[in-house]
């Protein structure tokens, strides 16, 4: 029995050493995404245009990529998608803009993207309102779309005309 307890031990630490580098170098994490603050905004006919800030963290080890987005108005059924159009530096300008592209968030890492999307409302004009947004992406190493984040712009309080403004996006919790 005294000859069973090194290599106990020894396989004991061999199996922890092997699931430690698992978790620091190869484990696979979730993309968290953190809604907007605020956003910028304008309308022109049925066409939104809209700048809105996101935070993407990776949770796990390896790389995520990004390769397109899009948001869905889910209380408003007559609109299409809302296209991931181009990146902004600052909000409520086009300085910096570039067209969009894939992008990656590195592991244990997160970045901050104020993304610009485009896309037709419906028939009927944009209220004033509160919004429900679904931004849905398509990661790398997936074939189907995934929803990143559920949440709300306020247009209750904001009237979105054809001139670019930033707006508060703070929700009241009662």
């Amino acid at each position: 029995m005294e000859n069973l307890y090194p290599f106990i031990t020894s396989s004991l630490a061999l199996v922890f050493t092997i699931f430690s580098f698992w978790w620091m170098n190869w484990r696979k994490g979730k993309l968290v995404v953190i809604g907007p603050r605020s956003f910028s905004a304008a309308i022109n006919g049925k066409k939104i245009t809209i700048y809105l800030p996101f935070v993407f963290y990776n949770s796990g080890a390896i790389p995520i990529t990004i390769e397109h987005q899009i948001l869905e108005i889910t209380n408003k059924k007559d609109a299409g998608p809302i296209k991931f159009i181009a990146v902004v530096n600052k909000l409520g300008s086009s300085e910096g803009r570039c067209f969009a592209t894939q992008f990656v968030v590195n592991g244990r890492e997160s970045i901050k993207m104020i993304c610009e999307f485009q896309g037709d409302v419906g028939d009927s004009e944009v209220q004033t309102q509160k919004y429900f947004i679904r931004l849905k992406g398509k990661l790398g190493h997936k074939r189907k779309w995934s929803k990143f984040i559920d949440f709300v712009l306020d247009f209750k309080n904001n009237k979105i005309t054809s001139s670019f403004l930033t707006y508060d996006n703070f929700i009241e919790l009662n």
